[in-house]
């Protein structure tokens, strides 16, 4: 899964993503609304982020951020601290209002290897105080290994997000997100929803590394990509640009 998949599938797949949070919280009756993808959070004072996607649980108004990881390190600790204070800061305490209106907040990173290195399928981390007492600030962080093997009930979900075959997967929300990529993606080999693709940083929350390693079959599929972000109308040429590595000059072109 990457930030490509987030913006040409999951953005027409709402219900993948409330699945996603619905296994990993453990809250079956989850509903969401305030649904985004590619959220982009302006900082004037400071860096500026785009988050891969932003939720809010409908019942409690807890504000929801899934980011996708596919690299070994890109600082997950620092990174999940930044995007919770921004999350606070931009997408739910309002001007005037009380800091106990403060809703939770929960930062998932949904990452291709075991980046803490402990074996475990996923990290929940809290604050606590240094005597292990809770410090119930309402942040909370989770890091979901998405290369872990074992008998846990995240493996299921773990499997369709490493899955190439929609025929063979567990969740049919997920299968259908797949199969529609496969589709968008015709004349190139089979990916799995964590793509064979290079991350190579960020800056102010937009790739500013482009995707290597393309096989054969693959800019026109970027074309293709491209012109569904067109009529998507919700990105900028210059994210169109940046997220399929086609030059500005030809995303013009195809916006006629």
């Amino acid at each position: 899964m990457d930030d490509m998949f987030f913006r040409l599938c999951m953005a027409e797949n709402p219900e993948a993503f409330r699945l996603i949070l619905r296994i990993i919280l453990d809250k079956p009756e989850l509903e969401i609304e305030d649904f985004h993808i590619q959220d982009h959070i302006d900082n004037y004072s400071g860096r500026s982020i785009t988050l891969d996607s932003f939720a809010k649980d409908a019942s409690t108004g807890d504000v929801l951020n899934v980011e996708v990881q596919k690299s070994k390190d890109y600082h997950i600790p620092q990174r999940a601290r930044y995007h919770s204070a921004m999350l606070d800061t931009h997408r739910d305490l309002k001007k005037n209002q009380d800091f106990k209106d403060l809703r939770q907040n929960v930062v998932i990173f949904l990452c291709s290897d075991d980046i803490l290195k402990r074996g475990k399928p996923i990290y929940r981390i809290v604050r606590k105080t240094d005597d292990n007492e809770p410090f119930n600030d309402g942040s909370k962080i989770i890091i979901l290994n998405c290369s872990y093997k074992g008998n846990h009930r995240l493996q299921k979900l773990i499997d369709d997000l490493n899955a190439t075959d929609a025929d063979k997967m567990n969740y049919k929300e997920l299968a259908e997100v797949v199969n529609e990529k496969k589709e968008k993606q015709k004349g190139d080999d089979v990916m799995t929803i964590f793509d064979e693709v290079y991350e190579d940083g960020r800056s102010d929350g937009i790739e500013e590394g482009i995707k290597k390693g393309f096989e054969k079959g693959q800019i026109q599929a970027n074309i293709e990509a491209a012109k569904k972000m067109l009529s998507m109308g919700k990105f900028t040429y210059d994210d169109i640009a940046e997220s399929t590595s086609l030059p500005l000059e030809t995303i013009k072109e195809l916006a006629g």
